[in-house]
């Protein structure tokens, strides 16, 4: 029989993984001759995973004499990069006016994902605790195991104080912030804006702010109010603060601010219609932010070096050395239209040497300094050489006292950067250099990388690392102090495991008692047993005390107790159900209270403290309203009609006055009137508003409003208005150019004045008289004349151009005369454009006797102007 034979054996196949994934599906195709039969230990078209796997397919004869192998290697490799998911977007921050730098500032970080390498090496380019004024370049570089690289930029934007981004009330800018994991987070991330967690001051402020709520469609919105307790434990009294450091002069009504031990801090809520509530401080929630609108001193370098800031720079080192030359544009700083010079700590072109430098440029005015900052990375992507480790299998005991121990093999390498980086490949029972190991057998595989190359060179051995110390089991040293829970003589306590840990691995542990348990007054002792792989064994103790010390419970308290009044009374009578208390003694508690039942209470919210004490003198108390709502407004008791009045001569304001505004309320004590103090005062032209609000204790309101009207009557005045004018004509033409200057007008107003004109300077003018007029009216329509005439006149004489020439004429025959014609017609013409009049001391066809003639002809235009044309006419016989 013949030798088997493979027709075919395919090559190695190397491809990359699909995208997305860490493997790819393979196909080929093997052959073997007739009579043979083949097996495989992978098969054509499944898929395999990044990395190297060596396929091997058999071929034998059906009769199983003779055998052969195809083998060949299926090679996935990564070609994806890694996949950035969150790269920040630019961070903005607001200085405050005057303030150069921020420190402490929560930058958001990015991550990476590799569907090969899970964990892609990271570099960050610049980090810091305190950022400047101005534009600072950040980079995370992501690079995985295959050396792709995926870069996330963003910058960190300083910028001077701004125009209210948020909404605005009465002078404070309120901005709503969600990026909170608790109280404490609001709290500073109000002041990285430069502003305070929001304070409220008035039932108006606190109605605009419900108003935010509601629009944001928040459920629950973090406020500056805080609770501090007076006494240590569960407090009894507590202390309302604003976190701003304002007074606390304003109290919502509508929550009955029932402060527990375990909530210290308030927000809006919606299911209260955005009404006061406590809430816990460590939860996340949105926040308001307030803060003072007002204008920037300071250079906005921010917005100047944002778009001109060069971003960071990656490269290579140059070849054979461990710097890169590098270069950039240099930006360009303009404030408010000012070119700003700079300073720089680097220059385009110069050498970096190998890893990461800092650029810092700067620009100064005013004597505050803004910086563009940025970083050049310079990599090595040169060959590492590695003279050492040799690789030989290791084993170490642990030190004494220890259950680890650090692996940290002796490495002799050499760059021509005189940089590298040690590393290794990280697999099931694989350690590193300078990793923290306990007791096993592990592979070391080794590899070396220089600070620009994705490349590596390595050995492979064993380290084995043995242990003989017992596990430690961590009981606390401290008694657990309990107290009995409600209305029994036990506390409920699931008791937690001390933590155990051993070098080797625990192998049992157990508590005498554990996990949920009823602790019996007094002390008891719970011991705990641990043991590890080795044997090796250990045992610890720890102590519950339980004491007595609850305090009465409330059975029944009113939360708001409501009464009612006639619209004209300020106090009535208010009755309610007596709150119930009791006590796990068994002894019914004493009670007192702060009012009683059915006594008389003043219009608003009145808050009655029932107190219960049992016999170990520890205290409970019921808290509740007692509320007689007012729901009538004030009443003003002497509004004023509206009042129209002139403006006062030569001004743009009228004068008037009032009496001062009263007004009274039912519940007898004066509201509050705002503005009160206004009694008149200069006001402009056109119509002023004029309202004042009352305001009684409970919020109810009145307003008073009429117009102070001021009108002007008043003309505009004009100024140097010209005389009148008298011109000639230019040369040769009928019109000539007027310039004279333009007159002005004013007027009491001070506004801008309508002013219209017939004519203009410099206009031309024909001969004739013309008026020239200016009309100046005011927004009030009040009208002012300016007027003026110009006369052009002509003082130019006509002009002959083909006038009769001198001429010698024959008598006629037989005569001693003869009549002698010329033309008088288009002979002269006139700068007015208009044919003057030809009149001659002889006219054409005189008939002239035998001798020598003087003709004078005479061309005039209708300004009297004229020209004389003189010819000569000689009459000879016809004999000679």
């Amino acid at each position: 029989m013949a030798a088997v034979r493979f027709t075919n054996c395919p090559g190695n196949q190397k491809e990359p993984a699909d995208l997305g994934t860490n493997r790819k599906r393979i196909y080929w195709q093997v052959s073997v001759a007739d009579g043979y039969e083949s097996s495989s230990t992978h098969q054509s078209g499944s898929y395999f995973e990044f990395g190297t796997t060596k396929v091997e397919v058999k071929a034998k004869s059906y009769a199983g004499s003779q055998e052969a192998t195809c083998k060949f290697k299926v090679i996935i490799r990564d070609d994806e990069i890694p996949n950035i998911t969150n790269c920040p977007d630019d961070v903005y921050i607001t200085l405050n006016d005057g303030e150069a730098s921020r420190s402490s500032l929560s930058i958001p970080d990015s991550t990476a994902v590799d569907y090969i390498d899970n964990n892609p090496d990271k570099i960050v380019l610049y980090e810091s605790d305190e950022f400047f004024a101005g534009v600072t370049r950040i980079s995370h570089i992501y690079t995985d195991g295959s050396c792709n690289r995926a870069v996330c930029e963003f910058s960190v934007i300083l910028k001077s104080p701004e125009a209210c981004i948020g909404d605005t009330y009465q002078g404070n800018c309120y901005t709503m912030g969600c990026n909170n994991n608790d109280y404490d987070d609001y709290v500073s991330n109000c002041q990285g804006i430069g502003a305070q967690p929001i304070s409220i001051h008035s039932n108006a402020e606190n109605e605009f702010v419900r108003g935010l709520c509601a629009d944001s469609g928040h459920s629950s919105v973090f406020i500056g109010l805080v609770a501090v307790a007076q006494t240590s434990g569960r407090p009894t009294d507590v202390e309302l603060d604003w976190t701003d450091g304002t007074p606390v002069d304003y109290i919502d009504d509508a929550d009955d601010l029932e402060t527990y031990w375990w909530e210290v801090c308030h927000a809006m809520e919606s299911h209260l219609s955005y009404d006061w509530e406590e809430v816990g401080c460590s939860h996340g929630r949105c926040g308001l932010c307030k803060q003072p609108i007002g204008a920037s001193s300071s250079p906005d370098f921010g917005s100047a070096f944002e778009s001109s800031c060069p971003e960071n720079i990656i490269t290579e080192t140059d070849s054979g050395v461990n710097y890169a030359s590098v270069t950039w544009t240099a930006p360009v700083v303009q404030i408010d239209g000012q070119d700003i010079p700079i300073t720089s700590s680097h220059q385009p072109g110069d050498n970096f040497l190998l890893g990461l430098t800092l650029v810092e440029i700067s620009a100064t005015l005013n004597g505050a300094t803004g910086y563009c900052k940025f970083s050049v990375y310079v990599e090595d992507w040169e060959d590492v050489v590695i003279s050492s480790p040799e690789c030989t299998d290791e084993s170490h005991n642990l030190p004494t006292g220890s259950n680890t121990m650090v692996y940290q093999p002796e490495i002799i390498i050499s760059d021509n950067s005189g940089l590298y980086t040690n590393s290794c490949r990280i697999e099931t029972d694989y350690i590193c250099p300078g990793d923290v190991v306990g007791v096993g057998t592990y592979t070391v595989q080794l590899y070396v990388s220089d600070e620009g190359l994705c490349t590596y060179t390595g050995c492979r051995y064993n380290v084995t690392v043995i242990d003989a110390e017992a596990p430690i089991i961590a009981c606390s040293t401290e008694i657990i102090d309990l107290s009995t829970d409600p209305d029994q003589p036990h506390a409920a306590i699931t008791l937690e495991d001390p933590p155990v840990s051993d070098n080797v691995g625990v192998t049992s542990f157990s508590c005498d008692q554990s996990g949920l348990r009823n602790m019996p007054i007094g002390v008891s002792t719970i011991t705990c047993t641990a043991s590890d792989a080795a044997n090796n064994q250990n045992q610890c103790t720890y102590d519950v005390n339980v004491t007595d010390d609850q305090p009465p419970t409330v059975g029944l308290c009113p939360d708001v107790v409501e009464g009612s009044v006639l619209p004209s009374d300020s106090d009535g009578p208010v009755s309610w159900q007596n709150p119930t208390f009791s006590d796990n003694s068994g002894v019914p508690p004493s009670v007192t209270s702060t009012h009683t039942n059915g006594q008389t209470f003043p219009l608003g919210d009145t808050t009655v403290n029932v107190t219960a004490t049992d016999e170990g003198g520890l205290k409970t108390q019921c808290q509740f309203i007692v509320r007689l709502e007012d729901v009538t407004p004030p009443v003003f008791t002497n509004c004023h009609s509206d009042i129209a009045v002139n403006t006062l001569p030569g001004t743009a304001i009228g004068s008037t006055a009032w009496n001062a505004v009263q007004a009274t309320d039912n519940s007898l004590i004066d509201p509050v009137i705002d503005n009160a103090t206004l009694v008149g005062g200069n006001y402009p032209i056109g119509e002023t508003s004029i309202e004042f609000t009352a305001t009684d204790n409970s919020g109810n309101t009145a307003t008073c409003e009429f117009k102070v009207t001021v009108i002007d009557n008043e003309s505009p005045v004009f100024s140097n208005c010209p005389a009148n004018i008298s011109s000639p004509t230019d040369n040769l033409l009928p019109t000539t150019n007027v310039v004279w200057t333009d007159p002005t007008a004013s007027d009491n107003s001070g506004a801008n004045l309508l002013i219209s004109q017939t004519y203009y300077s410099n206009d031309v003018f024909r001969l004739g008289i013309h008026e020239v007029s200016y009309l100046a009216t005011d927004s009030s329509g009040n009208e002012a004349q300016c007027g003026f005439s110009i006369t052009i006149f002509d003082n130019e004489e006509p002009i002959f151009f083909n006038g009769p020439s001198n001429m010698v004429v024959n008598t006629d025959q037989g005569l001693p005369t003869a009549p002698v014609w010329w033309s008088v017609i288009d002979i002269a013409r006139d700068n007015s454009e208009d044919t003057p009049t030809i009149n001659c001391t002889h006219v054409p066809g005189h008939v002239f006797r035998i001798g020598n003639h003087t003709v004078n002809c005479f061309a005039t235009d209708d300004a009297g102007n004229y020209a004389v044309l003189t010819f000569y006419i000689a009459i000879i016989g016809n004999d000679m």
